[in-house]
């Protein structure tokens, strides 16, 4: 199947927003991808059969080798780590192509020119985000994700029941829980 996504600058790429089947991987999915093989073989055919196009932003490109939005890396976290190599493995594999957030975020919603992204924001949008975040600085890296899966019209697979029930209290349907995103693939590829 033809790929409706187009290359935009360095590696990333702008989804085809009236594309039906545009994913968007949290990290959590990306994890339980790497348990689950047979589930990333499923995928590859869904993407050649089905035109499934899968996605990620750079948090979740960090967070597979440690890292945190802030530019930090987690204490407990090693390059060496078979989980991580796996993930990276995974992202190559599908392929798992890389969106632009809507700006580089920091701790407690600053871009990096300065003006202050939840002062300045309002909408579903920053309702979603706000839902999210919760004013959590652990939170930021759901937020983010969730926040440019919506503007590039993803529907966000995650792990993470409470960021499903977040962000679908704002956006129905925009989330997906890992195991039923799995169960409707496999139905529709009988």
């Amino acid at each position: 199947m033809e790929l409706k996504s187009v290359g935009v600058f360095g590696d990333c790429f702008e989804p085809d927003k009236s594309h039906p089947f545009n994913f968007m991987f949290d990290t959590t999915a990306i994890n339980k991808l790497a348990e689950r093989p047979d589930d990333v073989k499923l995928l590859k055919r869904a993407g050649a059969e089905l035109a499934y196009e899968f996605f990620a932003c750079r948090i979740q490109h960090g967070e597979v080798v440690g890292m945190k939005s802030d530019g930090s890396f987690y204490e407990s976290f090693s390059a060496n780590d078979e989980k991580s190599k796996q993930m990276r493995a995974i992202m190559d594999t599908l392929p798992i192509r890389r969106i632009p957030c809507l700006a580089a975020f920091v701790q407690r919603g600053i871009l990096l020119d300065g003006t202050s992204y939840l002062a300045d924001s309002h909408g579903k949008l920053y309702d979603v985000f706000e839902n999210v975040f919760k004013n959590d600085p652990e939170n930021i890296e759901d937020a983010i994700i969730v926040e440019s899966g919506i503007r590039h019209n993803c529907v966000i697979i995650s792990n993470d029941r409470a960021m499903c029930e977040n962000t679908n209290a704002v956006f129905p349907g925009r989330t997906m829980w890992y195991t039923r995103f799995i169960k409707e693939t496999q139905a529709k590829l009988i």
